[in-house]
């Protein structure tokens, strides 16, 4: 792990990546289990929840240092790298998808409609008019730069989470422009500072929705940074089981009707989905005992897998999960077969992946150091002192008291 990782955020990003496993891989090889969406359970299983984890998380943890510390650097560097940071895994798993195309080992196409699985049949809807010839600079500029740059349908038909990838490059540049604003407002209140964060959500939210997470997560970070949460264990086990059903909400949900009482019509899922992540956070940061729970070595090394883990799992479910559920069919076994190939596989194929992204972390990261060296902190300049001018007690206009002395 590189430095400055806060553990139990990153083992949330792992737990989040398991859970967006398992939605894909039901949806895949157990498409019946749908009919149970949105039961109080439904967020522990709720992929589109949680990528919205993934955005809030992104937000939070790309400005958190610099809040803290009052130092822009670590924005700063964070900007310069963030492209070859995302673009380098994203790459890498494309190219291993476009890799098993060549070689025919995805059997989605078959398995799929014996399964009568739309989402294994159509490569996780990323092919919806059949199936597509690869091409390997197709797949070099589809990993390199389309998937993060244009987002397009046709831009991550190697592997559709890489949908996500747009939002995440371009959220990250809103979360780094925000960040640097509120450091230049940083002699402001509190309240003036999350204002401009309240206006910055509206004006993208007219944009993307998908963008308004990752001005809850600066958000969150400001708030966090200006006062330190201090919450004892029962609360902040209440806040996590909230939150777990919160993830769960689907637009109409039986099990939800609370929250559609409690916002005039019904709220988008991507808004209760936010404020799920955004509790989740704040627990995680204030209770010591739940901190401490998610700080060991296992939760460092799945907060390592996560993302890895979200990128390769799909192409391991479109082949060796087909595969077994092929080989098992009609044994009564092939869904569970199919749920651990993938599940097996897929941890091992991040394994690899993972330390190449942590061994290209750190090459950035001193790239980045030696782009912005250490030295003083980039702090946002002193307020000027202003002067009146003007006769008899009523200013006619106002000066800055160097200028004034000269």
């Amino acid at each position: 792990m590189t430095k400055n990782r806060d553990v139990p955020l990153e083992a949330l990003r792992g737990i989040a990546a398991v859970i967006v496993l398992a939605w894909h891989a039901l949806q895949a090889f157990a498409p019946g289990f749908w009919r149970e969406d949105g039961a109080w359970w439904y967020g522990t299983v709720h992929g589109t929840a949680a990528v919205i984890v993934f955005f809030v998380l992104s937000g939070f943890v790309l400005t958190q240092r610099a809040l803290a510390t009052g130092d822009g650097r670590p924005l700063a560097r964070g900007a310069i790298k963030r492209w070859p940071r995302l673009a380098g895994p994203v790459l890498a798993a494309v190219l291993l998808s476009w890799a098993l195309f060549r070689l025919g080992l995805y059997a989605h196409a078959e398995a799929g409609p014996r399964i009568g699985s739309g989402f294994l049949a159509t490569f996780g809807d990323a092919h919806p008019d059949g199936p597509v010839e690869p091409s390997l600079p197709g797949a070099l500029l589809q990993g390199a730069v389309f998937s993060l740059f244009r987002g397009g349908p046709g831009d991550h038909s190697y592997n559709t989470v890489l949908w996500t990838m747009r939002y995440e490059f371009l959220g990250s540049f809103i979360a780094f422009g925000l960040g640097l604003a509120l450091l230049q407002l940083g002699h402001a209140s509190l309240a003036m500072r999350m204002a401009l964060v309240a206006v910055t959500a509206l004006l993208v939210r007219f944009a993307e929705t998908y963008y308004v997470t990752f001005v809850v997560g600066v958000g969150l970070s400001l708030l966090v940074a200006a006062r330190p949460p201090r919450i004892p264990l029962p609360l902040g086990l209440g806040m996590v089981v909230l939150a777990g059903w919160l993830l769960g909400y689907r637009e109409g949900s039986p099990d939800h009707r609370l929250v559609d009482l409690l916002y005039p019509g019904t709220p988008p899922a991507t808004y209760v989905h936010a404020g799920a992540a955004a509790l989740l956070i704040l627990a995680l940061t204030g209770t010591e005992r739940l901190r401490d729970a998610l700080s060991g070595p296992w939760a460092a090394w799945l907060g390592r897998l996560s993302f890895p883990l979200y990128l390769v799992h799909v192409p391991v479910i479109c082949s060796a999960g087909a595969w077994a559920w092929l080989a098992l069919e009609g044994t009564g076994l092939a869904v569970a077969g199919a749920l651990l190939a993938t599940t097996l596989l897929s941890l091992l194929l991040a394994l690899p992946l993972a330390g190449f992204d942590l061994w290209w972390t750190r090459r950035l990261e001193q790239v980045a150091a030696r782009l912005l060296p250490t030295g003083a902190p980039l702090r946002p300049a002193a307020r000027p002192a202003l002067v009146p001018i003007g006769e008899g007690g009523m200013a006619a206009g106002w000066v800055m008291e160097d200028e004034r002395r000269r």
